[in-house]
């Protein structure tokens, strides 16, 4: 069916009535319960009709399920049920913002707001609803479980003799109608006499013990019931046991440096801590690896004293460290390796790449030095560049983001990176880059500037430059044949050469020299790498390159490759890398 269009207002969402012509069925539902038709969607597949807004809705719809169905003592709140998404919750939601009307207005408090909506509709649900809550969850999708009532806890015990501490405990309600966990203890004397509650507490306890070995001890030893001192290898093997337990429906509560993998040695590859003697995507970066454990390095001798201990938790530097000899040993191994160099344009390309740095897959962490990050932290943040001063020769005033955009664009300059310069239309861009070339004819005078403009835009540009910088020898190629303009180009000593694309397509000499900076204005007629054009330009060589367009994607995100590989070749990768990555985006709307 045709898509359905939704738009993300202050408070809430709605359909987008505009985008539709005749509404049908299945729009007027959304129309006139919209809440109610993503909540009863979240328990089933993916629909194929949203929008961007309309996936994102039941994005949070599904999150709002999966944390609801995960609740602890869920059968016993059943309507009286609170919950607020965490933090965690919250950043993954704000990072899945896609594109759309209205996305500014989302945040955390915003997302907070659904969810709440989302909860009054399940707490009428359930209100109504006779059966047990899995059973609900159950009907509404079979693969949906509860969790078990039994919850497990292991927490350090650092005035012990044991270094850590296990309780079970399981959920029940207070006289006041509040679920709250209590020891497994006191569910022997709460379900006396009542063999159906006790047989189902011990049927949730067999599924730990037949998953977990170490429960099945527990459980054996009567150990279980009662609060527990357990040593290292013990809270070792229990770790090593969570997902499992968690899968058969116990919740388990856990120190977080085991949940963040705080205890897990990484490798930690520092890039650019020196200055680079030259600047440009080209420059060479040193690299310096290193072992950390939580962002603490260890020292080679630390590393021997671990690899001669048996493998489970060790304390070291007053924190826990999991010892993993061949993990260890792999480690080291590609230490060796990463001692050398990298470019410039592979830092950032990794800084760009790296989604999650405190937890990388293979165990390898790559961290900014001193100098790359203060580098990227300029390119970051303009409005902190140092200001600079325009010349007398320049023939008015810049307002505060002109300014900010003249800075940013000498900065550019400086270290050799091309830019796009993308304010909205009426903006000023024209202005921006005359103060800019004024700063740069200031410092260089013969400095050759190639300014290529649609035709329609020639007669704006001539009358801007005489007004804003009068004294700027400016040369316009255009309005003769490409052989007379050629001529003519031969014999100039222009500061800045303007001329169209058509023109710099047949004018050969102009793609013969070696520029000290190009511009395209309105640089969304190269958004096509296929075309002649676009061809003929990406051949004009140039030491820095500016392309000016107030929209930088027209019709789909490669359209952004196309200008870059003109700017910056090789910053978004490769033509196929970047559809790929664009195709990615269908199923991961966080990339």
């Amino acid at each position: 069916m045709d898509k359905i269009n939704f738009i993300i207002t202050k408070d809430s969402f709605c359909v987008d009535s505009a985008a539709h012509g005749e509404t049908n069925e299945k729009t007027d539902k959304f129309l006139k319960s919209p809440y109610e038709m993503f909540y009863g969607l979240a328990f089933s597949a993916h629909p194929d009709y949203f929008d961007a807004a309309g996936d994102y809705i039941f994005q949070l719809a599904e999150m709002f399920i999966e944390k609801l169905s995960a609740i602890s003592g869920i059968e016993l709140s059943r309507e009286k049920t609170e919950f607020i998404p965490d933090d965690e919750t919250l950043e993954t939601l704000l990072g899945s913002v896609p594109f759309a009307i209205g996305a500014e207005y989302v945040t955390k408090i915003w997302i907070k707001r659904q969810f709440r909506r989302f909860l009054d509709i399940f707490k009428k649900e359930i209100k109504a609803y006779k059966g047990r809550v899995s059973l609900y969850f159950a009907e509404k999708n079979s693969k949906l479980h509860i969790p078990e009532r039994v919850f497990f806890h292991l927490v350090e015990n650092k005035k012990d003799d044991f270094p850590f501490a296990f309780l079970a405990t399981y959920a029940t309600k207070a006289e006041s109608g509040a679920v709250r966990h209590v020891p497994l203890q006191y569910a022997l004397t709460e379900y006396n006499g009542d063999k159906t509650k006790i047989l189902d507490l011990l049927s949730c306890l067999n599924k730990a013990a037949e998953v977990s070995e170490i429960i099945g001890e527990f459980m054996e030893s009567g150990e279980l019931f009662h609060p527990l001192g357990i040593s290292a290898d013990e809270a070792y093997r229990l770790l090593l046991d969570i997902p499992k337990l968690e899968e058969a429906g116990i919740r388990c509560r856990i120190p977080n440096w085991w949940k963040k993998r705080y205890t897990s040695v990484a490798l930690s590859v520092k890039v650019g801590d020196d200055k680079p003697n030259l600047l440009g995507f080209d420059s060479v970066l040193s690299t310096s690896p290193s072992l950390m454990v939580g962002g603490v390095p260890l020292t080679e001798e630390e590393i021997k004293q671990l690899l001669k201990q048996t493998e489970g938790l060790s304390f070291i530097k007053g924190r826990w460290i999991e010892v993993d000899h061949a993990k260890l040993n792999e480690l080291l191994a590609q230490m060796k390796k990463c001692r050398g160099e990298m470019s410039l344009l592979e830092a950032i390309r990794t800084e760009i790449s790296a989604k999650d740095k405190d937890s990388d897959e293979n165990n390898i962490v790559v961290t900014n030095g001193k100098w790359l990050k203060e580098f990227l932290k300029k390119l970051r943040e303009p409005v902190k560049l140092k200001d600079e001063k325009l010349p007398e020769s320049f023939n008015g005033e810049l307002r505060p983001y002109q300014s900010v955009g003249c800075r940013w664009l000498l900065q550019m300059n400086k270290i050799g990176f091309g830019a796009c310069l993308a304010d909205d239309m009426g903006l000023g861009k024209t202005v921006q880059i005359l103060s800019f070339l004024e700063i740069l004819r200031s410092k260089d005078p013969d400095s050759k500037i190639l300014l290529i403009v649609p035709a329609s835009l020639l007669v704006n540009w001539k009358k801007e430059a005489e007004r804003f910088v009068p004294d700027m020898n400016v040369e316009i190629l255009y309005g003769s044949r490409s052989d007379v303009l050629s001529e003519r180009f031969g014999t100039s000593n222009a500061f800045l050469t303007v001329t169209t694309y058509r023109m710099a397509c047949t004018v050969k000499s102009l793609y013969e020299r070696t520029w000290d900076c190009i511009i395209l204005d309105e640089a969304q007629a190269i958004k096509n790498p296929a075309t002649k054009q676009t061809k003929i330009i990406k051949q004009f060589k140039s030491r820095m390159k500016i392309a000016l367009t107030g929209t930088p994607i027209e019709n789909e995100l490669f359209n952004l490759w196309s200008i870059f590989d003109f700017l910056d070749t090789g910053l978004l990768g490769s033509k196929d890398e970047f559809r790929s990555f664009c195709r990615s985006l269908n199923d991961d709307t966080q990339g």
